[in-house]
């Protein structure tokens, strides 16, 4: 019995030992493995060597190589190169690269070769621009349009304020006052929903052509949603943001046409008020 003891403890101590080499091997064998795909990472043949830069024309490629290289700079863990062809941070890359140039409207990078990576990116369209939570109103004495911009945002099609506007800005944008989350603090800050400020423009264009009261001078939205759009000769139409854009034209065109605006000029008038239906309300000078 004694004897049969001592033969399963050695059996034991064999198994053990077995175990601690193969698990010894192992662990050798994923350091070898470890080490030898860093070796191959860093290989220069698998490193991003040029960057190209598409679609830019405000923005300097320059900046945008400069920047995207200090992106890729550094490594994962001290031992993996950030720019790696297999391992470069693409999305965070092309977010960050959002959050820090506001003019850009969209930015995607790719793999050209082992060595080589495109940026593309789409920049901003100036349309408006943003001058502010409030303005005069229709019950406001009206003042001169803006004629310089150094307080205002640019806007694009899409009504998002992303840069300061020169001072030449103002008589080449319409201006539009209303809240901007964060008061522009932020940029981008979305002024308008896409949808809600692309109508709004197309309307405001419309509402111009139909009133022959010379172009607009600005657009206020207020807290209520209601738009106030002014012309050069103090004429302002208020209506409501969102509404039906060929009932309101075709609406103001009607009165237009009706006493007592078919005997005045539009410049005889203070407003007229659109936003309560069919009724108009009006006020003479």
């Amino acid at each position: 019995m004694a004897s049969a003891r001592v033969v399963e403890s050695r059996l034991r101590g064999r198994r053990r030992r077995h175990r601690l080499v193969v698990a010894t091997l192992a662990l050798v064998l994923l350091a070898l493995a470890v080490c030898g795909a860093i070796l191959l990472m860093r290989r220069p043949f698998m490193r991003v060597q040029t960057i190209s830069i598409e679609g830019t024309s405000a923005l300097s490629t320059s900046t945008l190589e400069a920047f995207v290289r200090n992106e890729l700079s550094g490594n994962y863990w001290a031992a993996f190169p950030k720019d790696n062809i297999l391992l470069y941070p693409k999305e965070t890359v092309e977010k960050d690269i959002l959050a820090a140039f506001p003019s850009i409207r969209s930015a995607a990078l790719r793999a050209d070769t082992l060595t080589s990576i495109t940026l593309s990116v789409a920049e901003r369209t100036p349309s408006a621009l943003w001058c502010g939570e409030a303005a005069e109103t229709a019950s406001s004495t009206p003042s001169a349009p803006v004629s310089a911009a150094p307080h205002c945002l640019i806007l694009d099609e899409d009504g998002v304020a992303y840069a300061a506007a020169s001072s030449s800005s103002g008589t080449a944008y319409l201006p539009y006052y209303g809240a901007l989350p964060g008061g522009g603090t932020t940029l981008p800050a979305q002024f308008l929903p896409p949808g809600s400020f692309k109508d709004l423009s197309a309307l405001v264009a419309a509402l111009a052509g139909e009133a022959n009261a010379g172009a607009p001078s600005r657009v206020v939205v207020d807290e209520n949603n209601d738009v106030h759009l002014q012309f050069g000769n103090g004429f302002v139409l208020l209506f409501a943001l969102g509404g039906d854009a060929g009932k309101l034209a075709q609406r103001f065109a009607l009165a237009l046409a009706s006493s007592p605006f078919a005997a005045h000029p539009l410049s005889s008038f203070q407003y007229l008020d659109m936003r309560f239906g069919e009724k108009l309300y009006f006020k003479l000078k």
